[in-house]
């Protein structure tokens, strides 16, 4: 997982726009209670998975999925952000279904943007040059018209009705992507079984934090697993003083019933 802004720096979710907001809506600090609560919450895993098994890479680039409900055969797998980093997508081809997006994918030494047809040929992995938002209209990134999609309507798209596996490495575009999907009837986030997040920190006020990560909990998401990267600086949030690491990644599951 890369610490550099692969994914477009956060614009497929025009996230300087969304964190004006945030911070404007954010006249309050955090006290020391509230940032203590967070990080126990970012430290302690909810839901205790037997069967933790690892996807892709062993360090950077693979990630820990729970087969305590083994996926069923086949399952199918969103991969949003890769970063030229197909081992992990390579991996879960061979039990589900993949599908994976990042539209800033470029051969080297052009402005084409297109994905390394070796990675897929002969597996279960579709690739589209497609970015993900909570609004679905184009983004403008280095002059560069980059197309985006509501999870919603890819799902739709895709004749999708749940999905397994769920892997969100979009370089801190998730935030705004979560408060969207909180709004939305029939929500992606009541119909899929794990989500695999890299939470990224820079720039986040702590209370637009705090209620995403409310919204994953009353959602039914738990905690299994986490990593805070070492390779990620100590940085301090927006309208807190609370220090965390600016990149970690997540591992949730989805339970039956959200007031466990």
């Amino acid at each position: 997982v890369s610490t550099q802004s692969t994914w477009g720096g956060g614009h497929l979710l025009s996230r300087a726009m969304e964190l004006a907001m945030a911070v404007q809506q954010e006249n309050r600090t955090a006290t020391q209670e509230q940032c203590d609560a967070l990080q126990k919450y970012l430290s302690t895993h909810t839901y205790t998975c037997s069967k933790p098994e690892r996807v892709g890479h062993q360090g950077d680039g693979g990630w820990t999925i729970c087969q305590d409900n083994p996926l069923p055969k086949p399952c199918i797998s969103y991969s949003f952000g890769l970063a030229f980093d197909w081992s992990y997508d390579r991996n879960i081809s061979e039990t589900c279904y993949d599908y994976a997006f990042d539209p800033t994918l470029r051969v080297k030494g052009t402005t084409d943007m297109r994905h390394d047809e070796k990675q897929v040929e002969g597996r279960r992995i579709d690739y589209y040059s497609m970015g993900l938002s909570g609004h679905g209209n184009p983004i403008i990134n280095s002059q560069k018209r980059i197309p985006t999609m509501t999870l919603q309507a890819i799902m739709k798209l895709l004749g999708h009705d749940h999905i397994d596996i769920l892997k969100l490495d979009i370089e801190g575009s998730e935030w705004g992507l979560i408060h969207s999907m909180a709004k939305w009837t029939d929500s992606p986030l009541d119909r899929t079984n794990q989500l695999l997040l890299e939470m990224h920190f820079t720039h986040i006020g702590f209370f637009y934090l705090w209620d995403a990560l409310q919204v994953l909990h009353n959602k039914g998401y738990r905690m299994f697993y986490s990593h805070h990267n070492t390779q990620c600086r100590h940085i301090k949030l927006a309208n807190s003083n609370c220090f965390v690491r600016h990149c970690m990644e997540f591992g949730f599951v989805k339970v039956a019933d959200p007031t466990q």
